[in-house]
């Protein structure tokens, strides 16, 4: 279990429906990233209808986990808190997606990695986006089954990033930051 993953699953699942649960983070951390933001960017940044889009900030409002204004939407207090230890970056054509899990470690990431791996792709609805699923602590990064060669190519692209412990990390070839990628990771660590 990710209690990380778990805790944001529970906050917004008591609130809103879990079958939406990767549209609602993925609002949340476009809003989050780029916030004061209009319903149109979101809209656009994330491929989401503009009434969807509209639907959705209206719960996560009614939630208390955004505020509205006349410049845009942005992340409550409440929302920034359950946010911590989630990160969405993007580099060189790929979005880096870390979930702070302290309770895992590299060898239940190893063991379940076909699961998480199905869950992201069938989250997604394309298996070309995902590239690698793995475990980054301080010292390390470890990324089951891939060649040495391809670990020296993520651990430079993830070199970039910081984690506040011990995180699962996503690498997903994206042209631009793609938020539905770090919720499906979320998603799918929820799940486990």
């Amino acid at each position: 279990m990710c209690r990380k993953a778990k805790e944001i699953a529970a906050n917004l699942g008591r609130e809103l429906p879990s079958r939406n649960l990767i549209d609602y983070v993925s609002v949340l951390l476009v809003v989050r990233e780029h916030g004061p933001i209009g319903r149109p960017s979101i809209s656009r940044i994330l491929g989401l209808g503009d009434k969807r889009t509209r639907n959705i900030l209206a719960r996560l409002r009614a939630t208390g986990l955004i505020e509205s204004s006349r410049a845009g939407a942005i992340v409550t207090e409440s929302a920034a808190r359950l946010l911590e230890g989630v990160d969405c970056l993007h580099r060189n054509s790929y979005t880096i997606a870390l979930l702070l899990c302290s309770d895992w470690g590299p060898e239940f990431v190893a063991r379940n990695i076909i699961a998480l791996r199905d869950a992201i792709v069938i989250a997604l609805s394309d298996p070309r986006v995902l590239e690698v699923i793995g475990w980054l602590d301080a010292d390390s990064l470890v990324l089951p089954g891939v060649t040495t060669g391809l670990a020296e190519k993520y651990r430079a692209l993830v070199s970039a990033a910081t984690c506040p412990g011990q995180c699962l990390v996503g690498l997903f070839r994206a042209s631009s930051t793609c938020y539905r990628c770090c919720a499906s990771l979320l998603h799918a660590a929820s799940t486990l």
